[in-house]
């Protein structure tokens, strides 16, 4: 090509680019539900990795990754996005006959302390045992929305890593710019890919979750572990007001809270309480699935909590307007108080079961003077829903080798035993039924039942949906939750505009 042809092409991909790297250093604040405590959804760290209006800002929610690349948006389309050296998707055929040896690949992370020792220590080990002699080479790459960011760059110069780990959402846009690999045809391979029996072993959600709706329900990603939420409850508080086990419905759950909210030394003011409520558009999704609702239909396209998250909030605001739940108003407020037992419920992610143990004076280390447990939210279905998150791992498009490379580091780090030892670390479950043999899980179990306990709640798994935009959507639903506990807005009110708001993501 000549080189002013060339530099023709360039130019407006090099202004994209500094426009993009302008943001690295400028960044908006993040809106009130990324300083919350996990509703992403977060598994690691309890903090959103970004919301709707970093999205807003960099012009990538839904359509925005494509059209930062000088793309109308083609999410069913065949390969033609900026990667480097671009490739179609292979097929099972195509893919036997690869070799992936002495490939090196790069995976970009975002974690840090514990996480990311047992991760380095996991690749260690995968570049030192397996067959192929493929080297991984781990990178930081901040925090997630820094790292969102940094992905942006990369895409956007043709030179993305051969892998990251990110979340779902995150995955939807990255491909409605064509450059995710697809795993099915990698899944199904003979060669290199997972038997029925292996594919049998992984919990549904799992397999479920790692499908995108807009783009033909392909799994373009594949998630190691999963966190997930619970209910706690104060057990000797339920006894004590005479009841034998925890709420199985939102009748019982709002009766218990009634109960439980008592003026105990006859000052005129309550001591204890049913709930102390920390906003979140995950718990709000709890809500609504333990209604038998749904959050979006089944293609991603159309808003399906109207009915049951409108129930949920009235129930908010019932319990609210009535003295029996309260908000907390200070980071990590419901945990403190719950572990001095003022409270008989909090909906809250599974790390709770190491910090409720743990009292916030100083940093004092104190031991609950009572005994608590946890449950699945209380349901109106058959069967309750438990709502389970985390980020997952996708393979870029780079060339056939180094995908296939990705694809068996992703496929070692979900076999049982390695990844009981990522999910402890990140205070998830593993995603194969069968890791509950591995020896270091069941010492795990012996050290903390409870863990035990949650892991036979997978059955009832539920993930967000893995669209493009989701992240705003869950603000929207954020603030409809703070909207009413606060008393700012009644319930209709926060789902008109939650639903508003969502609808205008879904048709960007």
């Amino acid at each position: 090509m000549p080189a002013i042809k060339l530099n023709r092409l360039l130019t407006p991909l090099l202004i994209v680019v500094l426009s993009a790297l302008s943001l690295l250093g400028c960044g908006p604040t993040p809106t009130p539900e990324s300083t919350a405590r996990l509703s992403t959804l977060q598994p690691l760290d309890r903090l959103p990795s970004t919301e709707s209006t970093l999205s807003k800002v960099e012009g990538l929610r839904t359509g925005g990754t494509v059209q930062a690349l000088g793309k109308a948006p083609t999410p069913r389309s065949s390969p033609t996005g900026p990667s480097a050296t671009p490739t179609s998707t292979p097929q099972p055929d195509a893919i036997s006959h690869l070799d992936p040896t002495s490939a090196q690949i790069t995976l970009w992370h975002a974690f840090t302390k514990v996480e990311e020792q047992t991760l380095l220590a996991l690749i260690s080990e995968f570049n030192s045992q397996n067959e192929w002699g493929i080297t991984v080479k781990p990178e930081y790459g901040g925090h997630y929305h820094d790292l969102h960011r940094k992905t942006l760059a990369a895409v956007a110069f043709g030179s993305p890593p051969e892998m990251t780990f990110t979340y779902h959402s995150r995955v939807a846009e990255y491909a409605q710019a064509d450059v995710i690999q697809p795993l099915d045809d990698y899944i199904a391979n003979e060669k290199y890919g997972l038997t029925e029996e292996e594919l049998q072993d992984y919990f549904p959600a799992v397999l479920a979750g790692d499908r995108y709706p807009a783009f033909d329900d392909q799994r373009l990603s594949l998630s190691p572990s999963l966190g997930m939420e619970v209910m706690y409850y104060n057990v000797d508080m339920l006894n004590e007001l005479g009841y034998e086990n925890p709420p199985a419905t939102w009748d019982e759950f709002k009766a218990m809270c009634m109960d439980a909210t008592q003026d105990i030394d006859g000052d005129g003011i309550n001591d204890t309480f049913g709930y102390a409520v920390l906003p979140s558009g995950f718990t709000f999704a709890g809500w609504v699935w333990g209604r038998a609702g749904e959050l979006l239909s089944k293609d991603g396209q159309s808003v399906m909590f109207q009915e049951q998250g409108l129930e949920a909030l009235a129930l908010l605001e019932d319990l609210m307007d009535s003295g029996y739940a309260y908000q907390a108003v200070v980071e990590d407020g419901d945990r403190l108080d719950f572990s001095q037992g003022k409270v008989l419920f909090i909906f809250d992610s599974l790390d709770g079961l190491r910090y409720y143990s743990v009292a916030t004076g100083e940093g004092t280390i104190v031991e609950p003077e009572f005994e608590w447990s946890i449950a699945p939210f209380p349901h109106e279905a058959a069967k309750p829903v438990v709502g389970t998150y985390g980020p997952t791992l996708c393979v870029f498009k780079t060339t056939p080798q180094k995908q296939l490379a990705g694809w068996l580091f992703i496929k070692w780090l979900a076999e049982p035993e390695q990844a009981a030892r990522w999910a402890m670390a990140a205070d998830h479950f593993p995603v194969q039924k069968s890791a509950i043999e591995a020896e270091t899980m069941k010492a795990y179990f012996e050290e903390s039942p409870l863990y035990g306990e949650a892991f036979g709640f997978l059955e009832y798994a539920r993930m967000e949906p893995a669209i493009a935009g989701w992240q705003g959507i869950r603000d929207a639903l954020y603030r409809a939750v703070v909207g009413v506990a606060s008393g700012q807005m009644s319930p209709g009110e926060a789902i008109y505009r939650a639903v508003e708001e969502a609808e205008g993501i879904l048709v960007e």
